[in-house]
C-alpha cells in the first residue's frame, strides 16, 4: 500500500505541468518596443514583365528596414488553414535588420502587424505598418494607345477592371471623340489669312509689341504737336488781326481830321 502511494506521487509529478511565472510586459519595455517600431521604414519597387505576345504584368518587392530582433512582423497570407482560421505569414529581420518580401501583387493594401519578440513582451501587439501597391494597367501597351498615352486608360498605373474587349470599346470611343473635336476646330479656308496673322503675331510678339508702343507714342506726339501749332497760329492770327484793326482805326481818324480841315 505504501509502495502504491509513492508510485502515485511520482506519476503526479510528471502529469501535472510545471508553471513558470514569467514577468509581465512592463510599460517601460513596451515603450521601448514602440520606439523601435516607430523607426521602421518601408518602400517598394516593381519588376515589369512584357511578353512577346499578350500583355504585361508587374510584381512588387517590399523592403522593410530598421527591424531589430526585438520585434517581428506578420501579415495575412490570403488563405485559411485546415481549421478554418485565417493564416498569417511571419517575418523576422535578417542580419541587416531588414525584411524583404518579393512577388507581391499590384493594387493591394498590405497591413503588417508588429509584435514584440522579447521574453517579457513576446507576441504582444505593438502597431501596424501599411504598404499599398498601385494598380497596374496591363493594356497600356495596346496598339490603340499609341499617340494617346496621356489618356487615363492608356497610362501604366491606373485601375481599369476592364476585359480586353471592354478596354478596346472605351478607347475607340475616346478616339472618335477626338476626331470629332478636330473636325469642329478645323478653320474655314477663308479665314486662313487671319490664322496666319495670329500665328505671325504670336511667333514675333516680342517684336510686335515694341512697334505698337512706338506707333502709339508717335500718334500721340503728332496729335499734341498739331494742337500746339493750331493754338500758336490762332494766337498770332488774333494779334495780327487786332493790330491791323487798330491801324485801320488810326488811319480813319487821320482821314477824318484831314477832311474837316
Amino acid at each position: 500500500m505504501r509502495r502504491l502511494k509513492y508510485i502515485l506521487m511520482i506519476l503526479a509529478l510528471f502529469l501535472i505541468p510545471n508553471t513558470i511565472s514569467a514577468e509581465e510586459c512592463s510599460v517601460s519595455e513596451m515603450s521601448r518596443l514602440k520606439k523601435i517600431a516607430s523607426n521602421i521604414t518601408s518602400k517598394y519597387e516593381y519588376t515589369e514583365t512584357i511578353p512577346d505576345e499578350g500583355y504585361g504584368s508587374a510584381k512588387f518587392k517590399f523592403t522593410i528596414s530598421n527591424v531589430t530582433s526585438d520585434v517581428y512582423l506578420t501579415v495575412k497570407a490570403g488563405y485559411y488553414d485546415q481549421y478554418g482560421n485565417e493564416a498569417f505569414n511571419y517575418h523576422y529581420p535578417n542580419q541587416n535588420n531588414q525584411i524583404i518580401i518579393e512577388n507581391q501583387q499590384d493594387g493591394k493594401s498590405y497591413a503588417f502587424m508588429v509584435y514584440g519578440n522579447t521574453p517579457n513582451c513576446k507576441d504582444d501587439y505593438i502597431t501596424k505598418i501599411y504598404i499599398t501597391t498601385p494598380d497596374y494597367n496591363e493594356f497600356y501597351i495596346h496598339d490603340l494607345c499609341k499617340g494617346i498615352e496621356d489618356y487615363k486608360f492608356c497610362q501604366k498605373w491606373v485601375k481599369t477592371n476592364y476585359s480586353e474587349e471592354e478596354f478596346e470599346r472605351v478607347v475607340k470611343k475616346y478616339i472618335k471623340s477626338l476626331e470629332k473635336e478636330l473636325t469642329l476646330e478645323e478653320p474655314d479656308p477663308g479665314d486662313e489669312w487671319f490664322v496666319s496673322l495670329i500665328s505671325f503675331l504670336t511667333k514675333y510678339i516680342y517684336l510686335v509689341i515694341p512697334v505698337i508702343v512706338l506707333c502709339i507714342i508717335g500718334i500721340l506726339y503728332l496729335r499734341s504737336k498739331d494742337d500746339f501749332d493750331f493754338k500758336i497760329k490762332n494766337k498770332w492770327r488774333w494779334k495780327y488781326e487786332f493790330k491791323e484793326k487798330k491801324e485801320n482805326i488810326f488811319m480813319h481818324a487821320i482821314c477824318n481830321n484831314a477832311i474837316k480841315h
